[in-house]
């Protein structure tokens, strides 16, 4: 499971920020309210959806208010509205209570007795009973604290608890429930990071204590903190920029030493890290030297995932970001080099090894059907495509590389060419077609309640009536919208959490005349972002494409099937479904088509000994760095001229490598084989072997990548796949 993002929303409308503005974001009903001060010194407000963006303009929020450009806000949560704290230019603590839409509660109120900071500086504030306890650090780099609310102001003079604790003036607090007080994390004048526990009433528990070890920060930078069992999981980027992990206990200092885990980027030196718990470890977001927002997963223990990119947007280098729960899903949002706001949905993310361009059919469902003689017309094979795809998959065989342009016209597509006309392959889709409505029966009329009946009428049946073929099945109320809420988390919990794509029937409508418009896919995928669930398909509509099914994560009202960049199905298809329903009665079979490349004669290994037929044991032993030529020949045996962009072979080292080696000829390219045609193929490795053990040499081609709008026959620019033949594999030991 990874964590991944969809694409940044601009929400900026009204709002002129400035490089590095944070924006707080607190979670508002089924949206978020946003907060930040512009280029001008203004608190504003907005209130956005991730899904579609702002509810509105940016409201100045700012009575009586006059800040530093870009400074950051607190915002907690109040009642039904929001208290806002912030220093303003003139280093006061100031107060407020509103919310976006009904706007502010009364003007901004000075709570600054005892305290004077640097312009701008944040300030810290957390829930403490009635009140807020709050926390920052004065114009003598002491940390200070006390109690308040809007309504009331302060319960008393602000405290400094800075017991051997210097710090930088004006820097930020890191503060978290602690017990019945509270665990304060900072970074003094000496760039050492720091702990202590502290609440308004009684001040600290404590000294200050070092929980630095071999970490050396920037004096002053922030550190990110986050409940962690029984203690605390710190994050921070130390003065060279890379950011680094603890554990540590507040009574007793750190667990073990800081961990370097920055996956060899560099970030900015003391730059801030976002963080919050996710999927029972901690999601980071942290901006790079270069502006770029990369995201990560992880915690001291088990250290972290790769710092992947949330592409497009460029922010100010090493700038805070702010990553807050939403729903099943993340919400983050920061500002750009222009200091636009933006904001993106994100989430957990898990694949299965399914690919539509790899996996899939090449060419789209355009068959035409004509039954009984002609005198029934039927438009399309999906179920068929679905579970033959997926019979090829799980055998692990190739599929077929038919394409568009592959095929005889004879009237039997919608579009001339476009699908194999009557021959083996459209039989063995047109069976698996059969098997797919057999299969899952009892799902689908559970949605449509008529067709058993309408069934029965067809074939003569007596007596076959409504819910005797669907009792092994417990029907869900709420037609399409039940059956999605009860199989959506079948299909993530039992199918792709477990790595594997199942078909999905997508459901247009509950009227029986409508049910040649429902469909099926192969779910591979999916990603929980924000409030939202998106399901990866290959929709065999449209061929090498990857779409995605949109639905709320608690209440699935429709189902909306998109590209992944969020634009409509292309061609006219139609994307609105009212649900869906897992066909889990799939059983694989073996493709009675089989593959069209094909191994025609096993390979022959030669070394700088003896010659060798596969499959071979480990016998005769081949002593390391020696040349290997492996010669075999391929046949199209399929119906319809195949496609390769090399033909090749695979060697699984013992220690789990894989390297591949190219022939001699023919170039790289579409390169095609008509029907029965063979083609040698030579390979040579020069220095084979290395590593003492037992090597697997597998036959295979690279795939030609299909252009998904049939504009482009060959483009090199799309992926290409390694394919490896159906079949045993040569096996060589090296002693």
């Amino acid at each position: 499971m990874v964590l991944a993002f969809k694409s940044w929303m601009n929400l900026s409308t009204d709002f002129s920020g400035t490089p590095g503005t944070q924006v707080a974001a607190v979670p508002w009903g089924n949206h978020f309210a946003l907060f930040a001060t512009n280029k001008i010194g203004q608190v504003c407000c907005a209130g956005c959806y991730l899904q579609t963006g702002l509810m509105g303009p940016w409201k100045p929020f700012s009575t009586d208010f006059f800040g530093v450009p870009g400074a950051p806000v607190a915002v907690v949560p109040w009642g039904k509205r929001f208290a806002l704290f912030a220093v303003d230019a003139k280093g006061q603590a100031m107060c407020a209570g509103g919310d976006p839409e009904n706007g502010l509660m009364g003007p901004w109120k000075p709570i600054t007795e005892g305290f004077e900071t640097k312009p701008g500086a944040p300030v810290t504030a957390l829930a403490w009973g009635h009140r807020f306890a709050l926390f920052a650090t004065d114009g003598q780099g002491r940390v200070c604290c006390a109690g308040a609310d809007p309504q009331h102001g302060l319960m008393g003079p602000w405290k400094p608890i800075t017991e051997d604790f210097s710090g930088v003036p004006g820097a930020p607090v890191t503060v978290l429930p602690w017990s019945q007080r509270f665990a304060l994390f900072a970074i003094d004048a000496g760039g050492i990071v720091r702990c202590a526990g502290a609440d308004p009433q009684h001040g600290l528990v404590g000294p200050w204590e070092p929980i630095s070890d071999d970490f050396a920060g920037t004096p002053g930078a922030p550190v990110s903190a986050q409940p962690w069992g029984n203690h605390f999981a710190l994050f921070a980027t130390d003065a060279q920029g890379a950011i680094r992990l603890a554990g540590c206990y507040l009574e007793t200092g750190l667990m073990g030493p800081w961990k370097v885990m920055s996956d060899g980027f560099t970030f900015t030196a003391g730059a801030a890290v976002a963080v919050i718990p996710w999927n029972e470890a901690f999601a980071l977001i942290a901006v790079d030297y270069a502006g770029v927002v990369r995201a990560s997963t992880g915690n001291p223990e088990i250290n972290l995932t790769s710092w992947v990119p949330v592409p497009s947007l460029i922010a100010a280098a090493g700038s805070p970001a702010t990553l807050v729960t939403a729903g099943t899903g993340l919400g983050l949002f920061s500002t750009d080099y222009n200091g636009a706001v933006w904001g993106v949905a994100g989430g957990a993310q898990v694949m299965t090894g399914f690919w539509p361009e790899k996996h899939g059919w090449h060419f789209d469902n355009t068959f035409v059907n004509e039954l009984l003689a002609g005198l029934i017309t039927t438009y399309g094979l999906c179920g068929g495509m679905a579970y033959s795809s997926l019979d090829y998959y799980f055998n692990g065989m190739p599929i077929p590389t038919h394409r568009r342009g592959d095929f005889p016209d004879t009237g039997q597509c919608t579009t001339p060419g476009t699908c194999p006309p009557n021959g083996r392959l459209r039989s063995m889709i047109f069976r698996r077609l059969i098997d797919s409505f057999a299969d899952n029966f009892d799902k689908w009329s559970c949605i449509y309640p008529d067709l058993d009946a309408a069934v029965a009428g067809i074939l003569g049946v007596a007596g076959w009536v409504f819910g005797e073929l669907h009792g092994a099945f417990d029907c869900p109320g709420g037609g399409a919208q039940g059956m999605t809420k009860k199989e959506l988390p079948r299909l993530i919990g039992d199918f792709l959490d477990n790595g594997k794509p199942a078909p999905l029937g997508l459901i247009y409508d509950r009227d029986i005349s409508h049910i040649g418009e429902s469909h099926q896919v192969v779910a591979y995928g999916y990603a929980i972002a924000g409030p939202q669930t998106f399901i990866y398909v290959y929709d065999n509509r449209l061929h090498d494409t990857v779409c995605m099914l949109a639905m709320d994560s608690q209440d699935p009202v429709k189902v909306v099937e998109t590209l992944t960049d969020g634009s409509p199905l292309p061609g006219g298809n139609n994307g609105t479904w009212e649900g869906l329903l897992v066909e889990d009665h799939y059983q694989s079979q073996k493709p009675t088509y089989g593959q069209d490349i094909a191994i025609d004669s096993s390979q022959v290994l030669q070394f700088t000994g003896p010659i060798i037929n596969a499959p071979v044991a480990a016998d005769p032993a081949i002593v390391p760095g020696s040349q290997l030529t492996d010669i075999f020949v391929v046949k199209n045996i399929g119906e319809f001229q195949a496609h390769y962009e090399s033909l090749g072979i695979e060697i699984d080292a013992p220690g789990g490598e894989v390297s591949y080696a190219p022939p001699q000829s023919p170039l790289p390219g579409d390169n095609i084989l008509a029907v029965g045609q063979t083609q040698t193929v030579q390979v040579v490795v020069v220095n084979f072997g290395e590593a003492l053990g037992t090597y697997a040499v597998k036959a295979g081609y690279n795939s030609t990548p299909c252009a998904p709008d049939d504009t482009t026959p060959y483009d090199p620019g799309l992926v290409s796949y390694w394919l490896a033949f159906y079949g045993p594999a040569s096996l060589v030991s090296v002693t």
